[in-house]
């Protein structure tokens, strides 16, 4: 960005503006404040839970009005914005959709992001047989050179899902320095397995401790890797676990005589209690001091990678060749604005989110 040059450059013109006369300090402490205050949203957003119909968000338009007040800071902040500003996506889709579209150079510099966790369901072309559940732990793998601060997730598409979800990431994922996972009630943590015959679908195992045990493997025992569960206190009030003064630490422990093994055979009766389900839970996990964040393309894919499939094809050209279903019904594209279901995102908070309420 090159601040330190600041005041050369602006002595070569004559300004009345008070702002530039400013120590160059002074205007980057400002230009990150405000920066860092902006939230950019992108992508299709459902009505109500059950609703087919969705509504495109789109950012404010004077989201990055700084970048247009003159060209003398429209020069001096260059790039310097992309790594401050959260883009918030509304599905796994739209995520890839828009960064899968832009320069590796820009990716490389974003830091973070809010994305929502309701995986991609590809359809096959006639010749292949199987369908392929695009996660999100795996299509982030598709964005080469990403490497976030911060990756906040919305588990927004139901519990056994929303755990599938953060565990593939506390086990795979490399793109991210301190992940954010925010979920709209508690059942997370509170629903029975799945199984189909002897296939078990969906299980759980007692947290955070599990995923702590897996972070200190992956980044080692004194490496300062993290992970902790918070549970708000307030009862259908969403956005209060954010809040340090709203939320407690929440831990599992296995009861007497209990394993591993048996645990989460049953539903957990005081979490998926109606009064008590409906309390949001954050789980933040912190990678170890000196984790290498960027994928490595040298190991092995793991057998779940859908890289198995799909190799070193790009998102654009997985399109191609399936058909992408992101949820179990899907507007024409266009539809949206053809309705007028368009919305400017609004907030006061750059942390702000939505996720749907329990049916």
């Amino acid at each position: 960005m090159g601040f330190s040059a600041m005041d050369k450059s602006h002595r070569q013109y004559e300004t009345p503006s008070r702002f530039l006369l400013l120590p160059p300090e002074i205007r980057l402490q400002v230009y990150r404040h405000l920066l860092s205050s902006t939230c950019l949203t992108h992508g299709q957003r459902p009505i109500t839970r059950i609703s087919t119909k969705h509504k495109l968000m789109k950012p404010a338009p004077n989201s990055l009005a700084i970048l247009r007040s003159c060209r003398s800071i429209n020069r001096e902040i260059g790039s310097f914005w992309i790594g401050q500003v959260l883009f918030a996506f509304e599905r796994v889709h739209d995520l890839l959709e828009k960064l899968s579209s832009v320069p590796r150079g820009v990716v490389e510099q974003i830091r973070h992001i809010r994305v929502g966790s309701q995986p991609i369901l590809l359809l096959p072309p006639p010749d292949y047989r199987n369908k392929v559940l695009v996660k999100l732990v795996w299509a982030l793998k598709l964005l080469p050179g990403l490497r976030l601060g911060t990756l906040t997730v919305l588990g927004d598409y139901g519990p056994e899902v929303a755990y599938i979800t953060i565990d593939g990431l506390v086990n795979y994922g490399n793109e991210w320095r301190e992940l954010r996972y925010i979920t709209g009630d508690s059942r997370m943590l509170g629903f029975r397995r799945v199984q189909f015959y002897h296939q078990i679908l969906y299980a759980r195992k007692p947290q955070p401790s599990t995923w702590s045990r897996v972070m200190a493997e992956r980044d080692g025992v004194d490496s300062g890797a993290a992970v902790a569960i918070y549970r708000s206190t307030q009862a259908n009030t969403p956005g209060t676990v954010i809040n340090p003064q709203n939320r407690q630490r929440f831990e599992q422990e296995l009861q007497p005589g209990e394993s591993v093994e048996s645990f989460g055979v049953g539903e957990d009766p005081e979490l998926m209690h109606e009064d008590n389900a409906r309390k949001e839970l954050l789980v933040i996990v912190r990678r170890g001091e000196h984790a290498k964040i960027i994928e490595d393309t040298t190991v092995p894919f793991h057998k779940d990678d859908i890289r198995q499939v799909f190799g070193v094809m790009t998102w654009p050209e997985i399109k191609e060749r399936y058909d992408w279903q992101p949820s179990d019904s899907e507007d024409e594209v266009g539809s949206e604005e053809e309705q007028g279901l368009v919305e400017y995102d609004s907030y006061v908070d750059v942390n702000e989110y939505t996720i749907m309420p329990l049916d």
